[in-house]
C-alpha cells in the first residue's frame, strides 16, 4: 500500500510503501528491538535519507547512495 508519512527527523513528507512486513521509502523506529536502535528519542519514523547518513547506521551497513 503506498503511504505519504512525515520524517520525525528532517520533517520531510515522505511518499513510500507499507506492507505487513516491510516498509519502503522509509523506517518505522519506534521498537527498539529492531530499526529503533538508530533512533533518536521520540522519533517514530525516519526517512530513507536521513537513516542513511545517520553515523550509526553507517556503522554498520556503511555508506548507501
Amino acid at each position: 500500500m503506498e503511504v505519504t508519512v512525515q520524517c520525525d527527523r528532517c520533517k520531510k513528507q515522505v511518499n513510500g510503501i507499507k506492507t505487513e512486513t516491510a516498509t519502503g521509502g522509509f523506517y518505522e523506529v519506534a521498537n527498539p528491538l529492531g530499526w529503533g536502535k538508530y533512533a533518536d528519542p521520540g522519533e517514530k519514523i525516519v526517512c530513507d535519507n536521513c537513516m542513511w547518513n545517520d553515523p550509526r547506521y553507517i556503522a554498520v551497513y556503511g555508506k548507501v547512495g
